[in-house]
């Protein structure tokens, strides 16, 4: 049965055991700034980023953005649309059960594309037997960044932004399929637990067609 998860007076999400959402989610929500106008969402999952993203919009007073929000499992989207509808975000988020590298979309079409990417190379890390929780945990194969990096490409505008999350300890996996897809590295902020242990999340924005150049964001202790 899923369970409504309020985000705000008027907006949440439905969760389930197999489609949930941890703090990651909601720091790549937060990481993304106000005003970009049309966002792609990879791997939405219960929809919790867009919907956040909207949310976000409402409390600062904007403009809400139009996005696209793609998974590849059909139990997710509509779990995702069942949100959107709920939260009557019908105009603002167009959930589609779609593969990112292969999706109907007009390329060079969007502002920005958001992420949170699996973390873990295909077999590594203890494979999850539930299929849902493996899609969302691993890479389905050993290209597959290097494939997330071009499709975020594909469909941003030049210079629009690539949004994602990812482990620390990807850092250079990460920074090298970005530049190969075209994508420059332009901020990072890093998340710790406290000051006293060592980051567990990266946040990254990167630029099709940037110039090369990164800045830190202050270090987040929770």
């Amino acid at each position: 049965m899923p369970h409504w998860e309020a985000l705000g007076k008027e907006i949440g999400v439905f969760t389930t055991s197999d489609y949930t959402f941890g703090a990651d989610a909601l720091r790549l929500a937060a990481f993304v700034p106000q005003g970009l106008r049309r966002i792609c969402e990879f791997g939405t999952g219960c929809g919790v980023v867009a919907l956040q993203l909207c949310q976000n919009a409402r409390t600062a007073g904007r403009e809400l953005p139009q996005i696209t929000a793609l998974d590849i499992q059909p139990d997710a989207t509509e779990l995702a649309a069942r949100s959107v509808v709920h939260s009557g975000l019908q105009e603002h988020i167009t959930v589609l059960t779609a593969d990112w590298r292969t999706a109907p979309l007009l390329p060079s079409s969007f502002d920005a594309v958001v992420c949170n990417p699996p973390y873990f190379p295909s077999a590594v890390g203890g494979v999850n037997t539930n299929e849902a929780r493996r899609i969302a945990r691993h890479e389905d194969s050993p290209a597959a960044l290097d494939e997330l990096c071009t499709a975020a490409a594909r469909m941003l505008k030049h210079g629009g932004r690539f949004f994602l999350c990812h482990r620390p300890e990807r850092l250079a996996d990460l920074m090298t399929a970005l530049r190969t897809a075209g994508l420059e590295p332009k901020r990072l902020c890093l998340v710790q637990h406290d000051t006293n242990s060592s980051p567990y999340l990266l946040l990254c924005e990167a630029r099709k067609g940037g110039r090369v150049g990164v800045s830190f964001d202050p270090t987040i202790a929770e």
